[in-house]
Order: structure tokens, then sequence, then C-alpha cells
């Protein structure tokens, strides 16, 4: 059986695995960033980085922002209840 992290980056957290967390938290100190930036920064073809991107997408925690042609990729933060 798979134990979570203490940082939160287990199963149940929403974002598996270390370089989904990596992406994650690189993006937000970037802000809007290219699929190239990202291959870059992971230093993986750009392929595989939307293999890790993809599911952070789909999970609402990266949103894809359109502009003209470009497609550029931006942590969502989400608002805290008061």
């Amino acid at each position: 059986m798979k134990e979570e992290s203490a940082a939160g980056n287990g199963p149940s957290s929403g974002i598996g695995g270390t370089e989904h967390v990596r992406c994650a938290n690189w993006m937000l100190r970037q802000g809007r960033v290219g699929l190239v930036e990202i291959a870059t920064f992971l230093e993986l073809e750009q392929d595989a980085a939307h293999t890790i991107l993809a599911p952070l997408i789909a999970q609402g925690f990266v949103q894809e922002v359109k502009s003209g042609d470009e497609v550029r990729f931006r942590v969502r933060l989400l608002q805290r209840r008061r």
C-alpha cells in the first residue's frame, strides 16, 4: 500500500507524483508559461512534459490560457472559504 507523504502529494491529495508537484510549484512561481518552457524546466521532450501537465489540467490545478495562436498554462489557485 502506498503511503501519503508529509507534503500532501499522496494518492488522495489530487496531485500524484513528484514531477507533477515539482511542475506545479515551478509554474506557480513563473506565472503563465508555454509548453516549451515547461519541457525545458523538466528536462523532457514536449510530449513527455504534456503527459505530466495533462492530469494537472484535467483535475483543475492548471488552466490553459489561449491568446491568439499561442497556448500558455497557469496554476489555478482556489479561493479560501470564509
